[in-house]
């Protein structure tokens, strides 16, 4: 018989080799065992003891002294599926378990950054697609359930229908406030007041965006649509995504009373003509 298959079930050697003895022999005391082996006599109890809580042997009193046999060989079989029915009982009840503690877990900020790097359109855009929940429910896990930073409006002809379905989870659906910095342009100026909790604001005629980033709760993303290959970073850094935050409500409370601002509306307009 091949013991390697008892070291694949968990047995120790002794404990296969002791099991094995008692099977062929039947009933022994642990000194004879300890004798066949050339063991000491504490390495066979404690292997007996193990698997006597296993279920495998069972001591008897014979004639005054303690001997030890072998439980019938379906034994083996039944301990896995005691196990097993154990492990999906156990299963059953961390799920409950993890469904509590979710309610109360307000977690820790991560120190250890995640970052994630994409390169060509069609990947880029499984990543938008990919990443869109995980950003949402970050979002909703911070105090101001805001999108930030700035975006540049090649990212929005570059992928308009991931753009309608992420305004509609984001913004309609979750209701989530988009705070998002832009160059003047056409494209945006088509869609000022179209999306709801999303608006878009301008620093000023000098600033011209060619790149996209956004601060997606502990998420920072930098998206390339301006040049080919198209591509995209991903940080994951909850202190990092914090001062971001703060730096970007900065600027857009500065743009909101940027006296040319207050001429946007218009100017893009006449612009559009």
């Amino acid at each position: 018989m091949d013991i390697q298959t008892f070291d694949e079930l968990g047995f120790t050697r002794n404990e296969s080799r002791i099991y094995l003895l008692l099977v062929e022999r039947g009933r022994l005391p642990a000194l004879s065992i300890a004798k066949l082996f050339e063991l000491p006599r504490s390495t066979v109890y404690s292997a007996l003891d193990s698997l006597n809580n296993r279920g495998l042997v069972v001591p008897e009193k014979l004639r005054g002294r303690t001997v030890f046999r072998a439980r019938e060989p379906e034994c083996i079989e039944k301990e896995f599926e005691d196990r097993s029915r154990l492990i999906q009982e156990q299963q059953i009840l961390a799920k409950s378990l993890v469904q509590d503690l979710k309610k109360k877990f307000r977690g820790i900020p991560s120190h250890s950054p995640e970052l994630e790097y994409v390169e060509g359109k069609r990947k880029v855009e499984r990543f938008l697609d990919e990443n869109l929940h995980r950003w949402k429910d970050s979002i909703l896990a911070m105090p101001s359930r805001s999108t930030w930073g700035f975006q540049d409006p090649s990212f929005v002809e570059a992928f308009p229908k991931w753009l309608e379905k992420a305004w509609q989870v984001l913004h309609s659906e979750s209701r989530i406030e988009g705070r998002i910095l832009s160059s003047r342009s056409q494209t945006e100026g088509k869609l000022k007041g179209k999306i709801s909790r999303r608006e878009v604001r301008v620093l000023g005629e000098s600033f011209s965006f060619e790149s996209s980033m956004w601060v997606m709760g502990d998420y920072v993303v930098l998206i390339m649509t301006r040049k080919n290959p198209n591509y995209a970073f991903q940080l994951r850094d909850s202190l990092l995504a914090k001062n971001l935050q703060l730096l970007f409500h900065f600027l857009y409370s500065q743009a909101s009373r940027h006296p040319e601002l207050h001429e946007l509306k218009g100017s893009r307009a006449r612009s559009d003509r």
